[in-house]
This record gives C-alpha cells, structure tokens and sequence, in this order.
C-alpha cells in the first residue's frame, strides 16, 4: 500500500490531478487505461525521445554497441557507435552482380539487416584473417523465398592479392577488418547492407510507430478485433504461411476465447529495412510476455512493418 500511495503521490506531482481522480474513481485499471492511452500517442513518443539520434532505428536499452552500414553502391562501410556516432568509414568490396540476393550462387550481395551469429579465424586464407557470419538468409528473406548462404563480412586473400568483388559477401582490406574486430564486439552489432546509399529514419517516423505498436497491442489486450486486424497489411504473411484472411479467422476464435490478457512489450528495437521493392519498411523486433486464460508465452516478437506514402502503417509479416 506504502508503493501504491507513492506511485500516485508521484503521478500527481506530474500530472496534477488527473491520475489520482482516475484512481480514486475506478482504482488501478483506471490509471493503467489511461497510461495505456497516453503510450498510442505519437506525440508522447516524440517528447520522450527528446534529442535522441534515431538516424539508423531506435534501440531501447542499447541493445547494440555498434550499427554497422555497407552502402553498396558506393561500396563502402561505415561504422557507428550506439549514439550514432561514426567511428570510421573504410572501403568495401561487394557481389559482382548487382542487385539484391535471391538465390544460391548469384554473385549478389543481399539486402537487409543482419546479426552475426559467429566469428571465425580458422578459415581457408582466400578470405583473410577473420569472418563475421551473418544470419543469412533472415526472416524477411525467407518470407520472400530467398535461398542461398555463407554471407559474411570478412576479408581479403592473405597472399595480399587485391579483390575485385566477392561472391556475394562483403569484404574489406585485412589491417582494416583487425581494426574493426578490436572495436566492436560482433554479437551487439548490428548489419545494415542496402543497394542504393544509405537508409535512414527520424523521430517523427520512430515516434508513429512506438505509437502503432501501443494501439496494436491495446486492441490486442482488450479485444477490439476490428481495430486489431485492420492494422494488418492486405498482404501479410504470418511465419506459418497463413495469409490475412486464415490469420484473421485464427484470431477471431482466439478472441472469443481467451480472456483476463496481459501483454508486455519491452526492449524494443526499430530499424529501417532496406529492400528491393521500394517500399518504407521497418523490422520491430521486442521481447513480449503474453498471458491469457488459456495461453502463455514469453519471448521475441519480430514485425515487419509498411509505412506509406501517407503516414499509415500496416503490419506486413509477423512472427
């Protein structure tokens, strides 16, 4: 009771009177309803964000230590701390064909945002010193039907002979590759790889979608199903392969079954994703903490979401 009394001591402070009235009228749902309320306004995101550099996403806790960007087109590589600050640029060597990844052994470097899921230093000397592999081909790419592996950043022939292109990883100049394995620590990096120049995003961008994501999972919480399934896109694709229309007849009896939910989003990460189909496309990636009557699950929720031309977002794919 102390906590409580000091929570709403606090909210008054904050917010004058408003929560304390809530509390007072319909106790702690009240207060939870209006929170819940304020967390689907985009201007709140806004404020909260302040000062923040979102330039290559928005990563709550620091989730990465280094944001690792290869423009293609150049080729180039550049490296960015977690306040997005470059640490250095250095040349890259691409794919010999242009153009985005789609199947085993088309000479092309693929689109996308990656994690490394190792390094390796016991590896044949074509390729340097060292490589970081990366989780090739990803969610997005498998919804699509890309095929193929091995793509990794590495780097050149250790008899020093100069490298044109790769078959389909990226690869910088060896002095280079051991200065950037002292700076960063390749399981909290991240790897943006697009075609033509460099993606980016802003707060007013990342501010909509915190948003979005707050009024999808309050639909989802307190079983507005209309409001809920309408902010999936007419194409979407669930991991399984159902389309809207299967999802939206699953979910519709999961609704009208499941009851007293809980849902928890936290360590949320935004990252604008670079594709081949022009599209604006942002991978949310969260832990979430589900718990109903008849369902519990804890663990990472990974969206694909399509930003139009006119601000309107729509959940693209979902695992």
């Amino acid at each position: 009771m102390r906590v409580l009394l000091s929570i709403l001591f606090l909210l008054q402070a904050l917010f004058a009177n408003s929560y304390v009235d809530a509390y007072l009228q319909g106790g702690v749902e009240k207060v939870e309803r209006m929170i819940e309320k304020r967390l689907e306004d985009a201007a709140y995101w806004e404020k909260t964000l302040g000062d923040q550099n979102v330039t290559y996403g928005y990563y709550q806790d620091n989730a990465y230590e280094t944001i690792i960007v290869c423009d293609k087109s150049e080729p180039i590589l550049n490296v960015y701390d977690q306040n997005m600050s470059k640490i250095f640029s250095i040349p890259a060597v691409v794919g010999k064909i242009k153009g985005d990844k789609r199947v085993e052994g088309d000479l092309k470097t693929p689109v996308g945002v990656y994690n490394f899921t190792k390094k390796i230093t016991k590896l044949d000397p074509f390729y340097g010193p060292l490589a970081y592999v990366t989780n090739y081909p990803n969610f997005f790419d498998r919804m699509h039907k890309k095929n193929g592996s091995g793509i990794w950043l590495h780097g050149y022939p250790m008899d020093q002979s100069e490298k044109e292109n790769t078959k389909g990883c990226v690869a910088i100049e060896n002095d280079n590759l051991l200065s950037l394995d002292k700076q960063i620590h390749y399981k909290k990096s991240l790897f943006i790889i697009n075609e033509r120049g460099t993606l980016t995003t802003n707060k007013g961008e990342v501010s909509a979608i915190l948003a979005f994501i707050y009024r999808w999972r309050n639909a989802w919480k307190y079983d507005r199903y209309e409001q809920y399934i309408g902010m999936y896109d007419e194409q979407f694709k669930r991991f399984d392969g159902k389309d809207k229309k299967q999802f939206a007849r699953m979910k519709k009896r999961i609704f009208e079954i499941a009851s007293k939910k809980q849902i928890h989003f936290s360590d949320i990460e935004i990252t604008p994703y670079p594709n081949s189909m022009h599209h604006k496309i942002f991978k949310v990636r969260m832990d979430e903490v589900y718990d109903a009557s008849n369902h519990h699950f804890e663990g990472k929720k990974e969206l694909y979401l399509r930003m139009n031309d006119d601000g309107k977002i729509t959940i693209m794919m979902e695992r």
